[in-house]
């Protein structure tokens, strides 16, 4: 089982693959899920009705059948031709009525009169919003949502409450076989449970996903189908499907699949490179999304530059990987046995040797940075770069267990009164860095370095979230001239 902070990892790399760096299709997501939190109740009723009778209403040929089959449902055409009978206007809408009904054969037609009352519980068209709804946003948690749903709007099952609950604003992760498969891969959700126990399980899952993550439901609902194949995006080929790649997935250290299979040579697709789309090849995915991204395969795959006749260089590289069984057991080995392996020889293995010395000439650098354990070092530190800032500025210090600098990061730059760091903000690098304290720290342009109640209010929210992902806040420094102010020295941490 994950741990949370493995868990907003996982959610962060699989984020960074679908997205690669384009957060417009995301936002969009956001956005509709947003909108349909409070609309009238006609606009339910065609969700509904678009989900049983599988209507795309993201076009407006789909938006005017969907009117059509409620004008249908709620009023029949002999009713409305009743109706303009005694009326002198033109019969041109009940004539268009009158004509072949579209919808006849549809096997969703035939349960119209329980249709027809499901669409009354939303509510009348004139009313601002429905009722039903406002008690479906009034419940605690997605699995009474979805309890209440199945109860209230017995014309839906199975996968289609999921549906129509996304679509209504509502909390909710569709779990279709290749959601349920990714989570499964990755020990959230056990397929093999009985019928009653999964749905559990599985809400569950879903709501420590969102919480952990602080991405709605709508957010991780597409994250998940893009990267499993449930939704398709134009310019990504899903990564965690039926038969997997798991040569290019991020997460490969969290799947259990991955485990136990290995990625050999039946879970990828081609024996070259250059039959993987552009974007998806190692050297482009370290460019757009970073080296944190990579697997250590794709990052053996670049050291090693090229492959031979028969294997593609990121099969050459799982092929090293699986002779040896990590990265730290070649670095480990002698020159001489990595050259033995078919593709190497002698210049490939000098060329990963060197670079793993490169590697731990870092560590040794960075074992030489100063410890980060007292107030007055920490100021010393930041003194010469903040003191004279004339704008406030959020600095933060990631930390190693023996807390000494990893990185220095300048989370915002704010105005000559302020600079504001949300928390999610401030603890997404030191997770991606795997630091194990962390230290904030900022200016007053002012030259008084005494904390404002604002400044108290995120500190304490600060200590909070690190207690929460299991990262320690060892200090907050306010820097002002030659002067400096320590939460920890006051002992307010």
């Amino acid at each position: 089982m994950l741990d949370d902070l493995q868990i907003i990892d996982m959610v962060e790399r699989i984020k960074a693959c679908v997205l690669q760096g384009q957060s417009d299709a995301l936002e969009r997501v956001r956005a509709e899920f947003d909108k349909a939190g409070n609309q009238p109740p006609q606009f339910y009723k065609q969700k509904l009705l678009s989900v049983l009778f599988d209507i795309e209403d993201e076009h407006p040929a789909g938006r005017r059948k969907l009117r059509d089959l409620v004008c249908r449902l709620e009023q029949p055409p002999e009713e409305l031709l009743d109706a303009n009978a005694v009326s002198e206007e033109p019969a041109i809408y009940p004539a268009r009525l009158q004509a072949e009904n579209p919808w006849e054969k549809h096997p969703q037609w035939k349960r119209r009169d329980e249709l027809r009352q499901t669409l009354a519980q939303f509510g009348a068209s004139g009313e601002a919003q429905s009722p039903l709804i406002r008690r479906f946003q009034a419940l605690e948690n997605p699995r009474a949502i979805y309890d209440a749903a199945r109860k209230e709007l017995p014309s839906l099952s199975g996968l289609r409450v999921y549906r129509f609950l996304l679509k209504a604003g509502l909390p909710s992760i569709v779990p279709d076989q290749p959601r349920r498969t990714l989570l499964d891969r990755l020990n959230l959700v056990l397929q093999q449970e009985s019928h009653n126990a999964w749905p559990e399980r599985f809400f569950a899952a879903s709501a420590r996903l969102s919480h952990l993550s602080s991405e709605p439901f709508c957010a991780l609902n597409y994250l998940l189908g893009v990267f499993s194949g449930a939704v398709i995006q134009r310019d990504f080929t899903p990564i965690c499907t039926r038969r997997p790649r798991c040569h290019l997935c991020p997460v490969q250290q969290y799947c259990a699949y991955f485990r136990f299979h290995r990625a050999d040579a039946s879970t990828r697709e081609g024996s070259k490179l250059l039959q993987i789309k552009a974007s998806e090849r190692p050297r482009e995915r370290l460019m757009n999304q970073g080296a944190q991204a990579l697997s250590d395969a794709e990052v053996l795959a670049i050291l090693l530059r090229s492959g031979t006749r028969k294997l593609s260089v990121l099969e050459l590289a799982q092929h090293v990987l699986d002779r040896f069984g990590s990265l730290a057991r070649i670095e480990q080995a002698p020159i001489e046995e990595i050259s033995q392996v078919p593709g190497i020889g002698p210049a490939k293995a000098a060329e990963l040797k060197a670079a793993f010395e490169a590697g731990k000439r870092i560590l040794r650098e960075q074992a030489a940075t100063p410890e980060m354990d007292q107030s007055f070092k920490i100021f010393a530190y930041c003194r010469s770069r903040l003191a004279l800032e004339e704008q406030e500025q959020f600095c933060i210090l990631l930390l190693n267990t023996k807390n000494r600098l990893i990185r220095e990061i300048v989370a915002t730059r704010g105005t000559l009164e302020n600079s504001l760091v949300h928390p999610r903000e401030a603890f997404k690098e030191a997770i991606r860095s795997a630091a194990s304290a962390i230290v904030f720290v900022h200016n007053h342009p002012s030259g008084d370095p005494s904390p404002s109640r604002e400044d108290i209010q995120l500190t304490e929210r600060l200590v909070q979230s690190g207690k929460l992902l299991g990262i320690r806040v060892l200090d907050h420094i306010i820097v002002a001239g030659n002067n400096y102010y320590s939460f920890a020295d006051r002992e307010l941490l």
